[in-house]
């Protein structure tokens, strides 16, 4: 751990472009597929290996890459960081994955994680890449006083006794934020209940 709390390897994985920004790639990952054949984070697709639980709907289906689906996995390193180093979908095969992600499923929030910020991570996981926020608008919205991205209200802490604890069990998440975890299934209902009326 080094004195800010960040795991090594997380180090590892961010250059530094400038005095106060940092850029985040995954450099260790030729090293960990060429010496393991993938591993369990990767899957090997027509195009080559990718580590699924970080991918985009878009690209684990259709092999496309684009910014909107670089605002995906950046949602899910935010995951990383508020779980404390957890890998998205934790305990979950890569089948399981695809098939959550394929039916709008969102990962769960990590306990600890204030409603602001996993709000913003719902928004990476948009299933419509076009709907994504920017990487210029996760920016300005980060930017927002501290505050107000880190407020927590009383009916926030009511799913567990430590879902408000940074660190707490992962499993003392699964039932916060469920308005926000069931955005997209919800969507994708009432546009069903939509087709079926007309």
């Amino acid at each position: 751990m080094s004195p800010l709390g960040i795991k090594s390897k997380t180090i590892n994985t961010c250059t530094n472009r400038e005095s106060i920004s940092f850029q985040i790639g995954d450099f260790g990952m030729v090293r960990d597929i060429a010496g393991s054949g993938g591993g369990s984070d990767y899957y090997k697709s027509h195009g080559g290996i990718i580590p699924v639980k970080w991918t985009a709907p878009e690209s684990l289906n259709y092999n496309k890459y684009t910014s909107a689906s670089d605002v995906w996995s950046y949602g899910m390193v935010l995951f990383e960081i508020w779980s404390l180093g957890y890998k998205p979908f934790h305990d979950l095969a890569n089948p399981i994955v695809i098939a959550l992600v394929t039916s709008k499923h969102c990962q769960a929030p990590p306990p600890g994680c204030p409603r602001p910020i996993y709000h913003l991570m719902v928004e990476c996981w948009n299933p419509k890449d076009t709907q994504r926020p920017t990487f210029d608008c996760i920016q300005t919205y980060l930017d927002s006083p501290e505050d107000s991205l880190l407020q927590w209200s009383p009916s926030d802490t009511l799913p567990g006794k430590q879902a408000h604890l940074l660190g707490a069990p992962l499993v003392e998440g699964n039932n916060l934020y469920i308005d926000l975890q069931r955005t997209y299934q919800n969507q994708l209902l009432a546009e069903t209940q939509s087709n079926n009326n007309t």
